[in-house]
């Protein structure tokens, strides 16, 4: 026996450079499909190899009870899924061609408008990653329940609200000790808080808007609503809300879950290959030089990728508008695009003749296009898909920028599959297999069929899987740390078993 455990822990460390060397040969083959057809790179994983990803990720969370502490805290985040999926599939039903009849025509539009002017897809998000947390961390219901009420407040207020918070959350803290201390039933406690909270909302935001009129002239509403815009508009909030479920999940939380593993397993070839994937897009993206003709992208690409306005071209909008990674609006933009008379050309022609080429910023906070930098895209009149259609698919900064997202997902889901024998998701039994298959092929026959309708029905799976793995990133996130301190206290000698 003693004999045997040597070979069995020499075979392991093989396993374990194999595999690690094996995910290292894999990102280099992303990195060249993402450069040579960043497009159908991505479309391709996202429709045949995301689905599968999703189900079997799904199925082996479910068996580990999501990492939450609590047995039934996924549910939760599953309902969070289903919200957001309600949302976006009535969202987008005119795209898809679907017919609606009155009055489910005029319920359908004042649903979706009253759900984004609130931001609930924005708090819902925020509130999910705050509740994977507290499900990692905490076992007791209350606290778990009292902090996720608390959060949502917070969360909600800070979307919807521009009056002084501290008063509110006196008022809240003094109410629910009181219930702490004099309440016993959970229940009781819970409907009282929501009926503090319902007769704050009711009394502070009378004009369902977020601001009462009643009490604010016109240009503290205009000044409120400038604040509460550049609070939505800025890098945190669309870090959290838009990138967290897209770029965030597959490339940062992928490299945590790497990084988690190679050191619990104490794997110097699991660090390289760490070394490697963040090395690769960089080399990929910024020196790797772009031509246009050299990249393969057909007119299904185009299309499949806008989808109708419901696929990813929009996100690619918000990433380069977000970051200003496009070219801002110069002088002679201007005058090409917002001067019709003759007259007034010539003349704007001449006083700016020296400065052309220069960036058009304009410093009366009244004008229409007043902005820090101006970027030529959302200058032009017109719609957004025709603004933009040129620099998502065909500039040097959305061609770079694309490298970047089809490597990091088709990475992503190959490197699930490549650690099969490892985490063993295929584990499970057989009538579970049989239906992820099953699944499976349905949604490439989605996808196969119309792309759009594809995104929108898959869109629940998709999403849903992101929320439900929260408890895990936040689980790679805690194991790190630990990891990081015993390495330092120990050295980067094997534990022992």
């Amino acid at each position: 026996m003693l004999l045997i455990l040597p070979k069995f822990e020499a075979m392991l460390k093989t396993r374990d450079a194999q595999i690690n060397y094996l995910n290292i040969g894999l990102m280099f083959m992303s990195a060249a499909l993402a450069f040579f057809m960043p497009f159908e790179t991505f479309l391709f994983a996202y429709a045949f190899l995301g689905p599968l990803h999703y189900l079997t990720e799904i199925s082996w969370l479910h068996d580990r009870q999501y990492f939450a502490k609590g047995k039934y805290d996924f549910t939760f985040l599953l309902f969070i899924g289903v919200a957001l999926s309600i949302a976006a599939f009535a969202n987008d039903f005119e795209s898809l061609n679907f017919d609606l009849y009155p009055p489910l025509v005029d319920a359908k539009i004042d649903f979706v408008q009253w759900y984004y002017s609130m931001s609930f897809g924005d708090i819902f998000i925020m509130l999910a990653l705050f509740s994977a947390i507290l499900f990692v961390l905490f076992k007791d219901l209350k606290i778990k329940l009292a902090s996720i009420l608390v959060m949502y407040v917070i969360v909600y207020f800070s979307f919807n609200l521009d009056l002084d918070l501290l008063g509110i959350f006196i008022l809240i803290g003094l109410f629910s000790a009181a219930l702490f201390v004099f309440v016993k039933n959970l229940y009781i406690k819970i409907a009282c808080i929501a009926l503090l909270y319902i007769g704050i909302y009711y009394n502070y935001s009378p004009d369902w808007f977020g601001l009462d009129t009643e009490f604010l002239s016109q240009e503290e509403i205009l000044d409120a609503k400038s604040e509460k815009n550049q609070f939505k508009n800025s890098s945190v909030v669309f870090a959290l809300t838009s990138l967290v479920p897209t770029l965030i999940h597959v490339y940062v939380f992928t490299g945590l879950f790497m990084l988690f593993g190679a050191l619990k397993s104490r794997s110097k070839t699991g660090l390289i290959s760490i070394a490697f994937f963040i090395l690769i897009p960089i080399v990929l993206v910024f020196s790797l030089p772009v031509k246009k003709e050299g990249n393969y992208l057909s007119s299904y690409g185009t299309e499949a990728y806008y989808a109708e306005g419901t696929g990813f071209f929009n996100t690619n909008v918000s990433i380069l508008r977000q970051f200003e990674l496009t070219p801002n609006m110069t002088h002679k933009d201007y005058i090409d695009n917002f001067v019709a008379d003759p007259v007034e050309k010539e003349s704007l022609s001449l006083i700016w003749k020296d400065s052309l080429n220069k960036d058009f910023i304009i410093p009366n906070k009244e004008h229409p296009l007043y902005m820090k930098s101006i970027a030529l895209a959302d200058a032009k009149t017109g719609s957004q898909k025709d603004n933009w259609w040129s620099l998502v698919f065909f500039s040097e900064v959305g061609i770079m920028l694309m490298r970047f997202i089809a490597f990091a997902y088709l990475y992503h889901y190959l490197n699930w599959f490549s650690k099969t024998e490892i985490i063993r998701w295929h584990k499970v039994p057989k009538v579970r297999f049989i239906g992820v298959i099953a699944l499976w092929l349905i949604s490439c026959g989605l996808y196969a069929y119309d792309y759009a309708i594809g995104l929108s029905f898959l869109f629940f799976l998709s999403f849903t899987h992101v929320l439900l793995e929260f408890p895990l990133n936040v689980t790679s996130i805690i194991g790190i740390g630990k990891e990081t301190r015993s390495i330092i206290k120990s050295g980067f000698a094997k534990k022992d078993s």
